[in-house]
């Protein structure tokens, strides 16, 4: 049994005869009444009697029909599902972001997305960078656009662009001079990311360096956010690692000056798929946004000063 029988069988339910079923079809009489009748020997009952001139259901043709016009329109519906994904006429889009994009690029991402595409659903996971790399490696996210560097078994790559690691904190206002990670490990220190730790890329970047200095980065707090970080270093308990996005977003604190360190670290946004793996029409729209306005951010901050007294 196939769509090709039951569609015969439907149109020669619904006209009455072979011939009629064959014009609307467009094809021959005898290739119709061929395939109704191979559907007739797999079901082992006849579907149709012949009554003057046409046709008519049996008692099983009767009961088959509902059963094959329900079958069709599934397919059909089924078909039309994804034509609308393919125009982002509807569907829904599930995305992996890095955990602090709400600071750079999610409200204006998802206003420009839902401009252009309204119908279209949009699920948006925003996690430490590594974990959600691993949900995309092992199929859980179809794609995500993540702070790198990170490990690319598995994936396929696609720098995007960087944003610079500063170290900000109360006591900083008046410094102009990039801070030596020697000195930054002497100052007391708030991290975030704390169930990641050194697993967290800025974290790791921040420790390949002290180890290459041959000193050791010891926060004073460990905290979860970047908020409680950000709140930490404004009372004035330490200093903190923020993204010049970060900085220049209206809730930073306005008492943190910012510095860079002497060596510096970046976060590199990179969007990762499964290799190999062809991106849906939607998920490879919100990329393309992501990826134009993170770099459009990019311009912008190169030109930004830091916050300073």
């Amino acid at each position: 049994m196939n769509l090709q029988q039951l569609t015969y069988f439907v149109t020669t339910a619904r006209l009455g005869s072979f011939s009629a079923a064959a014009d609307e079809l467009r094809l021959t009489q005898p290739g119709v009444s061929d395939q109704v009748r191979r559907l007739e020997g797999e079901l082992g009952m006849p579907l149709f009697t012949r009554v003057g001139r046409g046709l008519e259901l049996t008692a099983a043709g009767r009961t088959f029909l509902p059963h094959a016009e329900h079958a069709l329109a599934a397919v059909e519906r089924a078909a039309e599902s994804v034509v609308e994904v393919r125009k982002l006429r509807g569907g829904q889009v599930t995305f992996g972001l890095f955990r602090n994009a709400d600071y750079s690029l999610l409200p204006r991402l998802l206003k420009d997305f839902h401009e252009r595409h309204p119908d279209v659903r949009v699920k948006v996971l925003g996690q430490n960078s590594g974990q959600t790399a691993e949900d995309v490696r092992a199929g859980r996210l179809e794609a995500a656009l993540i702070a790198g560097p990170v490990d690319p078994a598995g994936l396929d790559l696609h720098p995007i662009a960087s944003d610079e690691v500063l170290v900000v904190g109360a006591g900083l206002r008046e410094r102009r001079a990039p801070l030596p990670i020697e000195e930054l490990a002497q100052r007391p220190l708030i991290l975030y990311d704390v169930q990641y730790e050194y697993r967290d890329t800025t974290r790791r970047q921040l420790e390949e360096q002290a180890q290459r200095a041959g000193v050791r980065i010891e926060p004073r707090f460990d905290v979860e956010h970047l908020e409680g970080a950000l709140a930490l270093a404004a009372l004035g308990l330490g200093d903190t690692l923020a993204t010049r996005a970060v900085t220049r977003h209206r809730s930073f604190p306005q008492n943190l000056g910012a510095v860079p360190l002497a060596e510096p670290i970046h976060d590199r946004y990179v969007l990762v798929h499964r290799a190999g793996a062809p991106l849906t029409p939607p998920t490879r729209e919100l990329a393309s946004l992501a990826s134009r306005h993170l770099q459009a951010l990019e311009r912008q901050l190169a030109a930004a000063p830091l916050p300073a007294a």
